[in-house]
């Protein structure tokens, strides 16, 4: 009898409002822990432009450009389907 190999998806994780103090903090744990961790923003900014993160941190820390407004269900919805967030942080 051969049994399959469970494939796990890797968890990604969506930080709405990941451009304040609070979702940049997740996201920094989170990354620095070794989970892929996606910043969402109302401007689309990306809040890590300029902060020096080590390489291993780097790694793990995405951000999604469109902008992404809590009020519009739709932007939203959109964003966490294309990043294909497993979980998602709320610090708007």
């Amino acid at each position: 009898k051969t049994e399959k190999a469970a494939v796990t998806k890797p968890e990604v994780v969506a930080i709405i409002g990941g451009g304040g103090r609070s979702g940049m903090d997740v996201a920094t744990t989170l990354a620095r822990n070794g989970v892929q961790a996606v910043t969402l923003t109302r401007t689309g900014s990306d809040p890590f432009k300029i902060i020096k993160l080590p390489e291993s941190t780097k790694a793990n820390l995405k951000h999604y450009a469109p902008p992404v407004d809590v009020r519009d269900q739709a932007s939203v919805d959109n964003a966490i389907k294309e990043i294909g967030a497993t979980s998602i942080v709320f610090a708007a």
